[in-house]
């Protein structure tokens, strides 16, 4: 197995098999290394929200990806007990600036299955199961791999560039000396997926029962297919939690009396954790391998994708000749502080309301929610929020310029989804964009009335990243600004 790669991958999950496609679509050959022996059979994750599906419509696989799931565009949680709705969070209004505006409710394993089929018919990644990941060793030139293959050898792979995607117990991070910081909340959770036969497949979803000592919710993704998640009492033993027995009557009191069939279940406490580095050299961790949330809000996998993107036109870039540790830099910056400042809040926020309240208190919350929702600010906020369409990066060694939108999403829809580099120009001097051209980088032209929705006055110019944000802008640009700015927002060698 002693084999040349510019970007070697640790773990076949959704991050890994993200990075290894945004990796090939822009012509760059990875090998994945995933210790089990094939996918997971079971789901975990349940919500593609409408950022994610962004990010897969610019690698071609959204349509696929929301062909697989259940497209969902007013979510109206339902109180089982009453059979009133809590409260009504429509993305419907998120067409305003996406061309994936809706969730998709898919389970993880049918996720990656679809990832990896994708990757797989780009030709320029290799996937190997039973391939374990023990560690490695780097140096100025690349990073050593070393790895058990499937007859149990240590081998070899040589690499310019090592991502660990391997989850919580990423042997990549401890080979960095990294460990996550933070908490575990002092509560376990069941997940179950469970079949249901007859028309109880009909109700309206999701549905939360508030009368329950703790959480007891369930949401559908597919023809007689339901998720529950549920708060265990501290007393309750992990193998009879998840027997027919002990799920029964959390099936009735959520979708009412009749049969069903357990499909999967498991037990598992949940964290709020963050490695303090995400980067040592040329090694590099995302997803759960960098960060753990609580699963109250479903951001948990999507912003492990999130980190996928960010950082596989990063390594493109890298890999043809631009400024490594700019570029590596950046992505930690970038998406350790939108974890820690996004993601890590909103679902520690979620679960100390939702989680880890009393019935009592769970009610009152549910009353407020019902009113306050109402509110169109509020209901903004919570969509965008929700939806991961929030993100603003700051304080990052390749973000450079003054204005309002700096290191958010382009406000064009198009460019967000685009997944190359544009230079937009708004009425610069002819002589100064061609003295400015450059090659490989795409040009758009607005006239002035457009520059409102950029927030900005004419004459102005913006360089829009391959991941849709904007990594340079500013007002009257000469062309040696243009060409010494965008050189910067994509890390090229300064």
């Amino acid at each position: 197995m002693d084999v040349d790669t510019p970007v070697a991958i640790a773990g076949a999950g959704p991050v890994g098999l993200s990075l290894a496609l945004g990796l090939a679509k822009a012509g760059v050959r990875s090998i994945v290394l995933e210790k089990e022996a094939g996918l997971p059979p079971h789901s975990r994750a349940a919500v593609c929200w409408p950022r994610t599906v962004e990010i897969f419509r610019s690698w071609g696989v959204a349509e696929t990806i929301k062909a697989g799931g259940i497209v969902q565009g007013v979510v109206t949680p339902t109180i089982t007990e009453t059979s009133r709705r809590m409260l009504t969070l429509d993305f419907r209004p998120l067409a305003r600036e996406s061309l994936e505006p809706l969730p998709v409710f898919i389970p993880q394993d049918r996720t990656e299955a679809l990832l990896y089929d994708a990757v797989v018919a780009t030709g320029l990644s290799d996937v190997r199961f039973t391939c374990a990941v023990l560690g490695a060793t780097q140096d100025d030139g690349g990073v050593t791999v070393h790895v058990r293959d499937t007859s149990g050898a240590q081998r070899d792979v040589r690499a310019s560039f090592l991502v660990g995607a391997d989850g919580g117990h990423s042997a990549v991070r401890a080979s960095i000396g990294e460990m996550l910081d933070g908490e575990t909340y002092k509560v376990r959770m069941l997940l179950a997926d469970v079949s249901i036969p007859d028309d109880r497949d009909a109700l309206p979803w999701p549905r939360i029962a508030l009368s329950a000592p703790g959480l007891l919710f369930t949401l559908r993704w597919g023809v007689g297919q339901w998720r529950l998640i549920s708060t265990l009492p501290a007393e309750a033993v992990d193998a009879a939690a998840v027997t027919h027995d002990a799920i029964a009557p959390l099936v009735k009191q959520l979708l009412g009396p009749g049969t069903f069939d357990i499909v999967w279940a498991s037990v598992f406490q949940i964290h709020r954790r963050c490695a303090p580095r995400f980067v040592n050299g040329r090694i590099a961790i995302a997803g759960d391998a960098a960060h753990l949330n609580s699963p109250a809000g479903g951001q948990g996998m999507n912003a492990g994708i999130a980190d996928a993107q960010n950082l596989a036109w990063k390594l493109v870039a890298a890999l043809a000749g631009g400024d490594v540790t700019a570029l590596l830099a950046s992505y930690e910056s970038e998406r350790r502080a939108e974890f820690k400042g996004s993601v890590e809040r909103f679902t520690d926020r979620v679960t100390r309301l939702v989680v880890l309240t009393s019935p009592r208190l769970r009610t009152f919350l549910a009353a407020c929610a019902s009113l306050v929702f109402r509110l169109p600010g509020i209901a903004d906020k919570m969509r965008r929020t929700a939806g991961m369409m929030n993100t603003r990066y700051v304080n990052s060694p390749i973000i450079v310029g003054k204005g309002k939108l700096l290191g958010v999403r382009a406000p064009d829809r198009e460019l967000v989804c685009a997944g190359v580099a544009t230079l937009v120009l708004c009425d610069v001097p002819q002589e100064v964009a061609a003295a400015a051209g450059m090659p490989g980088i795409r040009v758009q032209t607005v006239n002035a009335a457009a520059a409102g929705t950029w927030r900005m006055r004419a004459p102005f110019a913006a360089l829009v990243r391959p991941d849709g944000f904007i990594g340079w802008i500013a007002a009257s640009p000469t062309a040696a600004d243009i060409t010494k700015n965008v050189r910067i927002a994509l890390g090229g060698a300064r």
